[in-house]
């Protein structure tokens, strides 16, 4: 699974990666972000490859995701433009998300109601139910 995100989302990153951790221990989700690039690797050569062989995409969508150049030049279409995979993509915050044709995908909640929106207990459920349906995603694909 390919996590896009702005980083100026980080701390969203590292809380779906903490909810989703014990499916990654048992194995059933693999999950990679440039996180995983380590020091003195070629990165665009490591984001490429790990593009595609996504089989899941999960998009982390918010205002900075979408002022991201880089995200919506690169890592967009190539996941995007990827026949069967799974786009799963999760309103961090209020944001023109039409304006790069993601809405055509089903959120996996609601964009009126994003991640930034909800009371701190109804973020951790929500973040549950996601992780439920990457899972699902993840076994589909």
């Amino acid at each position: 699974m390919f996590i896009s995100y702005s980083r100026k989302d980080k701390k969203w990153l590292d809380r779906i990666q903490m909810h989703l951790k014990p499916l990654v221990r048992d194995r059933s989700v693999k999950v990679w972000s440039d996180a995983n690039i380590k020091a003195g690797s070629d990165w665009r050569k490591e984001l490429e490859t790990a593009l595609a062989q996504s089989k899941v995409a999960v998009l982390l969508v918010s205002a900075s995701f979408l002022a991201s150049d880089f995200v919506v030049h690169n890592e967009l279409p190539a996941l995007l433009d990827q026949e069967g995979v799974p786009v799963i993509w999760i309103p961090v915050s209020a944001c023109l998300y039409e304006s790069v044709g993601i809405d055509k995908y089903q959120a996996v909640l609601n964009p009126a109601k994003p991640l930034n929106r909800l009371h701190h207990a109804h973020v951790d459920e929500e973040l549950v139910r996601i992780c439920r349906e990457i899972q699902k995603a993840f076994t589909r694909s």
